[in-house]
Formats: structure tokens, sequence, C-alpha cells
């Protein structure tokens, strides 16, 4: 049983399938149907009459207010309500672990020939006492009283402890006949996972609906969706099952209309149904959804659903939401530790990247020592980061780039390859350098072309690798590639992939473009054309080429002045000019 405050019962059996509160007596449940639906959605009133004192314990137990729910099933109970006598046994073992009250009100009910303790009462000596002669006797007893579960859980019995197949079929059929539709669904499951014969499959989900079973409905309409390809006849049975409250079919419709049919409006529409009815899978899909509208309220409501149920991949997004979008680290940390107290990887790591953003760095390093020790790579790589950078501590740096590249993480490739190098280890720099750009990570691909470049001065091997990167669309590579073909004198071939390169956005490409310009080609025009692009991209030393080619021009004393004072005014902030001006 569990608290389902937002959902909006319109049917006794949808009751029973939300709460698991049994509401057995077909006769008595139709003649009390509306007032037991009105209960469950909060219409209480005071009665006498002990179906509806029951009603009303239930209520209660599914909103977990155990004292009220405790008056109620005693009233109820002293009107000889058997349920009452069932559930509060189950109260007593679920939520306080008092199995002695719990047998207690059990043995009450089968006093009353309630079925359902007696069940329970088989169950409790199969997987408690492991007393399976005892099991056999409740079992049947109940089923001696027609309840017909009793069978199927022999039927479990079998296939679980005796691991006896054909027992198993035996007794799933045997509850099939007596019309149970649990057992048609359990003798279709037996048909498709055991003797793989999908025509009896079919044959019983089939028949397990039309018993009113709406998860053999869902699943005969996934029957014919996956294997038999029949779409209009999976539709007619998703939308049976969804009609009978199956959150799964109201999913698997939902999935349709909004991947398949591109019907977005019908797809959210099931989807939000599907939510409503408590279905995590269309939570995640909603939350999607609306992120991609930006929607972020809608979002953030059905993401919070999702966490209620225990979703912890939502409870990291949310996390995430917080902390980029709305900068509320505080509210980010309180939905990671949802997922931390789950034992989440994900949420460990993401809450010690929190931390490190607030600047509490002493947990930043615990969190992310205990994400490693759980094997995040990505953990082990940040920690590699954080002791060379901000310990100054090369050796522990290395030690955790080394965990994750026995882990084959890439990008660890390339930053051991850059520490070692930093340690004068340059065969073991190159190495690690060279895997990381054999598995394809574009940056250690510029890195080995800078080395062929600058210390070999082994140009073609190097514009062979600068090319990898030019291959994959990376504007840093595009622009190595423009630079070392100037070196080169290749200047048509430098010109082509500047231009590229500041047509992807490069600051840099532009200002190098403009002095190609000035100084190869002697277009002025040109040349002042890209310096101002790349001051606009906020490229500074373009400003300081703009003062220095209006200077050599003499004819616009004005534009040469205003880039001088801009000079000066970098210059007095950063000095990056002060050697030029000297």
């Amino acid at each position: 049983m569990s608290t389902l405050p937002h959902f909006k019962y319109i049917s006794i059996e949808q009751i029973t399938d939300k709460t698991a509160i049994p509401f057995t007596d077909l006769e008595k449940s139709e003649k009390y149907a509306s007032d037991i639906v009105n209960i469950f959605n909060g219409q209480l009133k005071k009665t006498s009459d002990s179906h509806l004192n029951y009603a009303i314990a239930g209520y209660y137990f599914n909103k977990k207010e155990y004292s009220e729910m405790k008056k109620y099933y005693l009233m109820a109970i002293k009107q000889n309500h058997t349920n009452a006598m069932y559930c509060l046994a189950l109260y007593y073992i679920k939520e306080t672990s008092n199995t002695e009250m719990a047998l207690k009100y059990m043995k009450m009910a089968i006093e009353q020939n309630n079925t359902l303790a007696m069940i329970w009462i088989g169950d409790y000596h199969r997987y408690v006492c492991e007393n399976y002669t005892d099991m056999m006797k409740y079992y049947l007893m109940a089923v001696k009283n027609g309840n017909s579960d009793g069978i199927i859980n022999i039927a479990n019995y079998y296939k679980d402890i005796k691991n006896d197949h054909q027992a198993t079929k035996r007794y799933y059929i045997n509850a099939v006949e007596k019309g149970n539709h649990k057992g048609m669904f359990l003798l279709a499951e037996y048909y498709y996972v055991i003797e793989n014969n999908m025509e009896e499959a079919k044959k019983y989900y089939v028949m397990a609906s039309e018993r009113g079973n709406s998860l053999a409905t869902y699943l005969t309409g996934v029957f014919y969706f996956k294997i038999d390809k029949d779409i209009p006849t999976a539709l007619k049975y998703f939308k049976l099952a969804a009609d009978n409250g199956n959150s799964n079919a109201m999913h698997g419709l939902a999935n349709y209309y909004y991947d398949i049919e591109k019907n977005i409006d019908e797809g959210v529409r099931y989807y939000t149904m599907a939510s409503e009815n408590g279905n995590p899978d269309s939570m995640v899909s909603l939350f999607r959804h609306y992120y991609k509208l930006q929607d972020f309220p809608m979002m953030i409501k059905y993401a919070e659903l999702g966490v209620t149920y225990g979703n912890i991949e939502l409870a990291n997004q949310l996390g995430m939401h917080y902390s980029y979008v709305e900068n509320n680290h505080k509210k980010a940390m309180e939905y990671f530790m949802i997922g931390v107290k789950k034992d989440n990887n994900e949420s460990l790591f993401c809450l010690a990247l929190q931390y490190y953003a607030t600047g509490d760095i002493e947990k930043y390093e615990k969190y992310l020592i205990d994400s490693c020790n759980q094997g995040n790579v990505t953990a082990a790589r940040y920690l590699g980061f954080y002791y060379q950078n901000y310990k100054k501590d090369n050796q522990k740096g290395l030690e955790y780039f080394k965990i994750a590249v026995d882990k084959d993480d890439v990008e660890s490739f390339m930053h051991i390859g850059l520490l070692y190098n930093i340690l004068g280890e340059y065969d073991l720099s190159l190495s690690h350098l060279l895997t990381a750009s054999e598995k394809g990570y574009v940056k250690a691909s510029n890195y080995v072309g800078f080395y062929y470049q600058n210390e070999k001065q082994d140009y073609p091997t190097a514009l062979s690798y600068f090319k990898l990167g030019v291959e994959k669309d990376d504007t840093e590579a595009t622009l190595n590639i423009a630079s070392l073909y100037y070196i080169m004198g290749e200047f048509d071939l430098s010109e082509k992939y500047f231009l590229i390169a500041v047509e992807k956005g490069d600051e840099v490409a532009a200002n190098n473009l403009g002095f190609y310009f000035q100084n190869v080609k002697k277009d002025y025009e040109n040349a002042i054309k890209y310096y101002k692009l790349a001051e606009e991209r906020g490229e500074q030393y373009s400003i300081y080429n703009l003062y220095t080619l209006f200077k050599k021009l003499g004819d616009n004393q004005g534009e040469t002045e205003k880039y001088y004072q801009k000079v000066l005014e970098i210059n007095s902030k950063t000095s990056i000019f002060k050697d030029l001006l000297d």
C-alpha cells in the first residue's frame, strides 16, 4: 500500500489496484461502490455501516493516519467485518513489524473463513517459517473455501522452490479451469517464457483480458504490437487497458502518438493521464517534453512528482536545473542528497560539484573520493585535476588519472599524457596522447600535432593529426592547420582554413586572417574587416593590430587615436601590451 494523495479514484477496481485494500464481496462492493469511491477521494461521513467503516479505515491507512485507521478498523471488526481483521493484521506486520498482533488478527479472520487471511498465513509459513507442510495446508484451505488464488500460490511454490515446470503448469491450468484470471495471465507468461509458445501465450493473455485483467490486456497489446506487428489491434487493447486504469497502457499509447505518429498533443495527453495514474516513466517523458519547450514550471512539476515515486534520475535532473539554471546550489544539494541516500553514484558526484561551486573544497574532495571509490571514472579524473592543479601534488594527480585510465577513460589518457610531459616523462607523455588520439579524442590529436610541429618539425605528420580534428569539425584543429599552412608558406590553404574557423565563430582565426591580409596580401581593407570582427568577438590583440595598422596607413588619425586609447585602457588592466608599447 502506498500514499498517492494526487490520485483521483474513479472505481473500486482502481482503489484495489493502487492500494491493495481488498473489496472482495462483489455484491456488497457494487452496492457501496459510489460511497467507497467518494470516501477514497476524501469525502468522509459518519456511518454505522461496517463496510463503510472499513472503507474509511482504508482511506486513513492510505494517508498514513494510523490512529484514525485503527479506530475505524476496530469499529468494523466489532461488527464482524473479516476484511477489517485482515487489513489490521497487514498494518501490524508491514508498518510496525509486530508479528504477534498480525497473527492474532489473521487467525481471527480465518476463524470467520476469510480466505485472504488463509493465503497470507500460507505465505507466512512459506517465506518466513519455510514450513511447506503448513503452507500447503492453508493454501488448500483457501481453495476449499472458494479462493483459487491458493492454487496459484501452490503453482508458484512448484516453480520457485521445486523448479518443477510440469507441476507449475498443471496448477496454473487448474486455476484457469476455476476461472481465475491471474492463473490465465500466469499460464500465458509460462507459455511465453518457458515453452516459447506464442500462440498459447496470446490465447491466455486474451482470456485473462476478457476476465478484466488490465495487465493482461496491456500485454496482449504489446504482443500484437511487437510480435504480430498488428498496430490497429494493439492500439485497441492498449486503449481498453488504459480505460481500465492501466498506466503502462497509457504510457504505451503516449509513446506511440508522441514518437511514431508525431501527434504531440495526443502523446502529452496520454503521458499526463499515465502520470496521474502513477506511471514513473511518463513522468520522465513529461519532464523531457517540457524541458525541450523550456517550460520550467511544468518540467519541475513532473520531475518532483517522479521524485515522490523514487525516481533518482529526476532528482538528479532537478538538482542540475537548480544548479545551472537557477544558480540555487542549496536547492540543488537537497535533490542530489536524495540520490546519495539511495547510494546513487551520479548524485554523489554532482553533490561534490555543488560543494566546489559553493567554495567548500574540503567536502568537494571528500565526495569526489567517495564517488571515485564507488567506481565513478569521471570523479577519478576530477581528482586528478584537483591534486595536480589545486593541491599542486602531481604524484597524487597521477595516481587518480591512472585509476581513470585503467577504466579506459579517453580524456584521462590525454590529461595523464600532459602531466607526464610536465614531469619530464616524454615517452610516456607521447604514448598516452597517441592512445587518446587513436580513441578519437580530438583535443589529444591537436596536442600530438603540436608535438610533431614544434618538437620534431615534422610538418606532414603534424598536418595528419590536425586533419583528424578537422574531419570531426573541430574549430581548434581548423585553426591549428591554418596556422601550420601559414608557417609552411601554403598561403591559399592557410586562408581557406582560417576562413572556415572564422565562420565557426573563432576570434583568434579572425585576428590571424586580418594579419594574413595585412602582411601577405597587403589587402588592408580586408585586414581591417577581420581585425574588427575579432575585436567584436573579444580578441584583444586585434585592437593592438588595428592601432598599428591605422598608424602605419596614416590616413585616419581619428581611428589611430581611438585604438591607441583602447590599447592603453587594456594595458592598464592587464599589461598584455607592455612589451609592445615599450
